[in-house]
């Protein structure tokens, strides 16, 4: 981060918090929630995190003592037998309710049936994905990347949502090429021809209006290039690549 980068207002701050790690699990949800709907502010968390990526690495990691993982299977135990046993009554319930008033055979045809769903549910909750199977149903319409040298510097820290077709911009470290100026791109997966999103400022965030962005953009990568004031003459990249990054969903 160079001196001239302007950091965020002075006070508390949920992005700070959200980096520093010290916030519980429902407020952490907040902002995970806020994140995927406010590209400004996923930048600002992105922002803190590379700020605070120094000290993350000077903390040693700590291991919770053993009372703490035997509560924790306690407590799963006691889940699965309430889980287990509400299940049980269902089925005597749906069992009894058959007995009453009808024939042997639909009573069999009542009580099969009744297994059958309740089967049918168990199968559904072990193969259906859930949040943390399926990462595209959480954030699938915010995409970031941190674009960084060849040397592992980070230049840009860059947030995409689709939904808006906006892209926020955060500036890292400074691009210093004389009179050429530099222009962000997006590689699309599989080898097709880079696409222009526009000229970057240095110094102070920036947010692009994108055109031609789709849902499909997941997967993609963006580049910086240098070139000529104006942008580059011929569509695609014609100076030096300074920084890339994959586009990853949050």
């Amino acid at each position: 981060m160079s001196e001239r980068d302007a950091e965020p207002d002075a006070g508390p701050d949920p992005a700070a918090e959200y980096a520093l790690g010290v916030m519980d699990g429902a407020e952490r949800r907040a902002v995970e929630r806020r994140m995927r709907q406010d590209g400004p502010f996923a930048a600002r968390v992105a922002w803190w995190q590379e700020r605070l990526a120094p000290l993350n690495s000077q903390i040693a990691p700590e291991n919770p003592p053993a009372e703490v993982w035997q509560r924790v299977e306690a407590d799963l135990d006691r889940i699965a037998r309430v889980r287990d046993g509400a299940r049980d009554q269902r089925i005597e319930s749906l069992a009894r309710a058959a007995r009453r008033g009808v024939s042997p055979i639909w009573r069999t045809l009542a009580v099969a049936s009744s297994l059958l769903a309740v089967a049918s549910l168990g199968a559904i909750a072990i193969l259906a994905p859930g949040p943390a199977d399926n990462p595209a149903a959480i954030g699938n319409e915010t995409l970031t990347a941190r674009l960084t040298s060849d040397t592992g510097q980070t230049l840009f820290t860059v947030v995409l949502d689709l939904q808006a077709r906006t892209a926020t911009l955060v500036p890292v470290s400074t691009i210093d090429d004389g009179s050429r100026v530099p222009e962000l791109w997006l590689l699309p997966p599989g080898g097709a021809a880079p696409r222009s999103l526009g000229l970057l400022s240095e110094g102070r965030p920036l947010r692009l209006v994108l055109q031609g962005v789709s849902d499909e953009t997941a997967g993609s990568s963006l580049a910086i290039s240098l070139e000529p004031q104006g942008g580059s003459p011929t569509g695609a990249p014609t100076g030096p690549v300074v920084a890339t990054g994959a586009l990853d969903r949050i």
